[in-house]
């Protein structure tokens, strides 16, 4: 999966990457790696962590102007939101990462760190019924870091959406 990624094919497609597994198994330096593969092959790539982003879009809709605030996290081909779920956030700040990753959607990819499997989407979005943006399209891979495989390999594959298999 990592040598899979490090073509940086997802970034052709807008397909989004999820690495999950708990703290400390190195999901922020496999996508700052990325980011920097990215920025590399010459793509306009910006990192933040999930909590900066948060409030950034929150001063913007206090401040203004929102919308330039949207047009800066839905411009860069690829665009990395580290520690996605490591704090509790209040509706507005899920609002505002769902938006972000809503504007981006066929338009670049997104790669998120998380500490929360899949079904624990709903707490970060505090939506029970919420399925996680980047994946309920079909348009994400998601390789599962856990410490026996992540120091000795990255992270091992558990599945890369088929090309075949996407909507669009």
């Amino acid at each position: 999966m990592g040598n899979e990624l490090a073509t940086l094919r997802f970034l052709e497609d807008a397909t989004n990457v999820l690495f999950i597994g708990p703290p400390g198994v190195g999901k922020t330096m496999l996508a700052g790696a990325l980011a920097r593969a990215s920025i590399d092959a010459g793509y306009r790539t910006c990192y933040t962590m999930a909590a900066d982003l948060v409030a950034r879009c929150h001063r913007a809709a206090l401040e203004g102007p929102r919308a330039t605030t949207m047009w800066f996290f839905a411009g860069p081909r690829l665009l990395i939101i580290d520690e996605v779920g490591y704090l509790p956030s209040a509706n507005e700040a899920a609002a505002a990462l769902f938006q972000v990753i809503t504007q981006r959607y066929l338009k670049g990819s997104t790669v998120l760190t998380t500490n929360l499997g899949v079904g624990s989407w709903g707490k970060i979005f505090d939506d029970p019924m919420v399925e996680p943006p980047p994946c309920s399209t079909g348009y994400c891979t998601a390789p599962s870091c856990s410490p026996s495989t992540a120091r000795a390999t990255g992270c091992e594959p558990t599945g890369l959406v088929p090309r075949s298999s996407r909507r669009g």
